[in-house]
């Protein structure tokens, strides 16, 4: 997209000089320099308050960003029945967990330390178990609650802690069989996974959607279907049974998938191409045009690496001394007297005659004495 800003300015010099600016004067508006620019000014200044907002919009598929002291934790309930989940000193998890429910987010745990023990307790059917896990600040846990061999009993294992780079997908596997299996998700994904509620590590995928993967186990060789995914998501896939032949899935969307297009960002460039494209390609006026923009590439640069600021909050910031400039450049502009540069060619030319002219009567008259 880094093309799209000079060439839009390339396309946009000739309408504006052949279409909006005769138009413009065909209805008698004073679009004086000076307002062409303030005009500029106020585009550019939208252009980033949309960039803000879109930002803003594609910040809410992220992982929260997790301080000193902080972690996060889910549970995956893959028992046959509700399941209660209570930890010592904290106060989750207050509804029962539904079987293979899943869940709408995280919840923050609050730890003492750089890492606590935390005392898990599960009621299940009457039957209460306890558990205690290590849990580590910024970390990202799933509690696993299964049934093995008749037992109930849980795992934590941990989870991506940010989106996967690039737009790419990351999937895991948790094989719920009573026997280790090796699946394939494409051509060049192979991994095994042991039994009894066992988890993979995460592969990364481009976008697609997976429907010719294979189990393969003690029994036989199984199709595996695992359907779209999408852009920037996590998934956990759970290998729940084997019936009629194929394999019998449940997939979880740790982190949400992006939904926000990449066209959303025409309507900027749009904008701030409006904004930076000047009236004609004379060589002052773009050199004074490509100065303006190296000296506010810098001032970006700037505030990129020296303030530790979100995306969203630099594009507000941007927004604000935008208009602030154009406010301060409109009072300036009041009380600047504009000059038409046609206004100033015809004086040129009349005096440059008036000085030929003078010149033509001394020659005469040295001519006569």
């Amino acid at each position: 997209m880094q093309f799209l800003n000079p060439l839009l300015i390339l396309v946009f010099i000739p309408i504006f000089d052949l279409g909006l600016y005769p138009l413009i004067n065909m209805c008698k508006l004073n679009f004086t320099p000076i307002r062409k620019m303030a005009t500029g000014m106020i585009l550019a200044g939208l252009a980033f308050g949309l960039a803000a907002v879109i930002e803003v919009k594609i910040n809410e598929t992220d992982m929260p960003r997790l301080v000193p002291k902080e972690s996060l934790i889910r549970v995956l309930n893959l028992a046959k029945n509700p399941v209660q989940v209570t930890i010592q000193d904290k106060d989750l998890f207050q509804q029962p967990v539904e079987s293979f429910q899943n869940p709408a987010e995280y919840s923050k745990l609050i730890l003492n330390g750089e890492q606590q023990s935390l005392h898990f307790t599960l009621q299940h059917q009457g039957l209460t178990l306890s558990f205690n896990y290590t849990v580590k600040e910024k970390s990202v846990y799933s509690l696993i609650v299964f049934e093995a061999e008749g037992n109930l009993s849980s795992r934590l294992i941990k989870d991506l802690e940010a989106k996967p780079e690039n737009g790419l997908a990351a999937v895991r596997f948790i094989n719920g069989l009573g026997q280790d299996v090796n699946l394939t998700i494409d051509s060049k994904r192979f991994m095994a996974v042991q039994k009894n509620y066992s988890a993979s590590e995460y592969s990364l995928l481009e976008r697609d959607i997976y429907n010719n993967g294979k189990c393969i186990t003690e029994t036989g060789e199984f199709p595996l279907e695992l359907g779209l995914l999408d852009f920037g998501a996590s998934y956990t896939v759970v290998i729940t049974n084997i019936s009629g032949g194929a394999v019998e899935t449940w997939k979880s969307e740790d982190i949400k998938a992006n939904n926000v297009h990449m066209a959303w960002q025409l309507p900027q460039y749009l904008l701030i191409s409006a904004g930076e494209s000047p009236a004609s390609m004379k060589s002052v006026l773009q050199a004074g045009w490509l100065l303006t923009v190296a000296v506010g590439n810098t001032f970006v640069l700037i505030v990129a690496e020296a303030a530790p600021m979100a995306q969203w909050a630099e594009f507000v910031l941007f927004t604000v001394l935008l208009f602030a400039v154009c406010i301060i450049f409109s009072i300036m502009g009041y009380f600047y007297v504009s000059v038409d540069p046609e206004d100033l060619e015809e004086k040129e030319e009349k005096r440059e005659t008036s000085s030929r002219g003078n010149m033509i009567g001394l020659v005469t008259q040295k001519t006569k004495l």
